[in-house]
């Protein structure tokens, strides 16, 4: 594949990085929102003959982790709060529920996020890239280098690879740090299937499937990094070009701010709602999460009184 152009590189420089890393990764591999080498853009689309990796994997997620991660939050739960006769299963301590919660608000925001994005994509944002990369594209050529703001793409592109590099990893590493503290929802699973988790069969099965299950989570991640990223180039890098511009003159100045105004107050509606709806979440997620530890400790210390 030849090298993309200078813009290119530039403006998606944070879906390029994501592109070359994870999408050619056997690990993760294409999903439907994906960069497309030879349009050059961030495409959304659903072709499931090429996608259905990417749906098993999700499957295998929703299947093996997250609905049996809610059972055992639950079941556990119901059975700190004494509301009847106790599940007679192996439930979790108040650490692993606690890890529970976290991780499962931390999904549904993310999912939510997500969401929005996917909502707005096809009616607003993607039309929207466009322009803003004609935009850039105009601009970066009639600025000289030290002048359009490219040490901005750099610096953000090499954060990016960081970014992406972790996220990469981090199934492998989140694998190797929860199988062997039995903190995968799979080793409750076994024990209502009377099977032995820490058998070594089981184990292996445990660790495959736990590392499958974080793989579409760590690309959601990864990609909203993403989007965060070249929204801040994006405005940076406009910013950065238009106020060199309007300091050649007045009647430039003028100008070029006249087309600013424009531009934001295109942009202005969308993006509120979809800074709204960013704070909705954000607000959501730490009252469940302080709920939901405050209630921990108050039935953690119910239990150790009960105890004495």
């Amino acid at each position: 594949m030849a090298n993309p152009e200078p813009e290119i590189s530039e403006f998606f420089g944070a879906f390029l990085v994501y592109s070359e890393i994870m999408e050619k990764s056997f690990l993760f591999g294409k999903f439907p929102f994906h960069w497309d080498p030879i349009k050059g853009r961030l495409l959304l689309d659903f072709h499931f003959s090429r996608d259905y990796k990417s749906l098993v994997k999700t499957g295998i997620f929703l299947v093996t982790t997250l609905f049996p991660g809610i059972v055992v939050f639950l079941r556990s739960l119901h059975n700190k709060l004494q509301l009847s006769p106790h599940f007679e299963d192996y439930f979790a301590s108040d650490g692993v529920m606690i890890a529970y919660l976290v991780m499962l608000v931390v999904l549904l925001g993310d999912f939510a996020l997500f969401m929005v994005v996917i909502l707005f994509w096809k009616s607003y944002t993607e039309g929207e890239i466009e322009r803003s990369f004609c935009m850039f594209r105009q601009l970066s050529k009639v600025r000289p280098k030290q002048e359009n703001g490219v040490h901005i793409s750099t610096r953000l592109i090499k954060f990016a690879k960081l970014v992406v590099h972790f996220y990469a990893q981090l199934p492998l590493t989140f694998t190797l740090f929860c199988i062997p503290f039995n903190l995968d929802p799979m080793y409750y699973s076994m024990f209502e299937m009377q099977l032995d988790p820490n058998n070594l069969t089981n184990m292996l099965v445990r660790t495959v499937l736990f590392v499958v299950s974080c793989v579409e989570v760590c690309r959601l991640i990864a990609l909203l990094i993403c989007l965060v990223l070249f929204a801040i180039n994006l405005g940076q890098r406009e910013t950065f070009m238009w106020t060199n511009i309007a300091k050649r003159s007045n009647l430039g100045g003028l100008y070029f701010y006249r087309q600013i105004a424009i531009l934001y107050t295109f942009r202005r509606g969308p993006t509120t709602i979809m800074l709204s709806l960013t704070m909705i979440v954000g607000f959501v997620t730490e009252f469940l999460f302080k709920s939901g530890v405050r209630r921990l400790e108050i039935l953690t210390s119910k239990t150790h009184r009960v105890i004495k």
